[in-house]
């Protein structure tokens, strides 16, 4: 990984992580047990046609993806936290409530289902190596505002991964707005989801150091696991043809939405 250091530069890594949350994977040197502030979108103007009248208003916006045909959709438990309701716009423009099922503040991971919509699931890789193969980071990342078509930023897959494989580390440009977004490899399958990146700021003020573009991500078995407590067995494939980044972007069009998290409207609640 350009600039990194996973032993002398250990020290920068554990600087910016969170608190761990009981019962929480302790994680491997340099890898954040749970996601860090930053990436947490701030909160953003907005309304709905869907909740007009309601008093709501948008206060958070993160990535997920359909991994079932009746409309499951997996985002991080951070973009879902203390919503009063939700809802998730494809590429397509069409806004559509949904309902949360579950989520887990361990694993950072949330379940929502959307019933009636037209998506394809994705497929997973059963097994992922940390070999620096080139991936895809597909979301709606901000660069000043909300970006309401997915944007592919590519990257490589680095690892660690924690002891217990529950999260790994890549590199790539992630921003706020690909929280719960998927990580797709050079054949088009889902190799991780997006939690959390590096404080590259808090990093350079604290030690003088320029660390950037590395981001964190939770395991396909960890994500697997989640699922099949509700009844979900997702896609799996031992390996796919390799396909070209625009290739791998025009087919998660399909799979692919912004999570919106509606909460009341401080001023109305005055």
């Amino acid at each position: 990984m350009r600039g990194f250091c996973p032993n002398s530069c250990l020290v920068l890594l554990i600087l910016v992580t969170a608190a761990v949350p009981a019962g929480a994977d302790p994680g491997a040197p340099g890898l954040p047990p749970a996601p860090t502030p930053t990436d947490h979108l701030p909160p953003a103007p907005g309304t709905s046609s869907l909740f007009a009248g309601s008093g709501l208003r948008q206060a958070a916006a993160g990535t997920g993806f359909f991994v079932a045909g009746d409309g499951a959709l997996v985002t991080n438990h951070h973009v879902v936290t203390d919503c009063s309701r939700y809802s998730i716009e494809t590429t397509d423009g069409t806004e559509s409530a949904a309902t949360l099922i579950d989520s887990d503040p361990t694993e950072d991971l949330a379940l929502l289902r959307v019933p009636g919509v037209q998506a394809a699931p994705v497929t997973f890789r059963r097994a992922v190596t940390w070999d620096g193969r080139r991936i895809a980071v597909i979301g709606y990342p901000s660069f000043g505002m909300q970006r309401i078509k997915p944007f592919l930023a590519e990257g490589a897959l680095t690892g660690p991964s924690s002891p217990n494989g529950h999260r790994f580390q890549f590199e790539a440009d992630v921003r706020h707005g690909n929280s719960g977004g998927p990580i797709f490899d050079g054949a088009g399958l889902v190799v991780g989801v997006v939690f959390a990146k590096i404080d590259t700021a808090a990093v350079y003020r604290d030690t003088g150091r320029k660390i950037q573009d590395v981001g964190f991500a939770i395991s396909n078995e960890t994500t697997r696991a989640f699922l099949e407590k509700h009844g979900i067995e997702p896609a799996m494939a031992e390996s796919a043809p390799p396909q070209n980044t625009d290739a791998v972007l025009a087919a998660a069009q399909h799979s692919l939405a912004r999570v919106l998290c509606w909460r009341p409207d401080s001023k109305n609640s005055r």
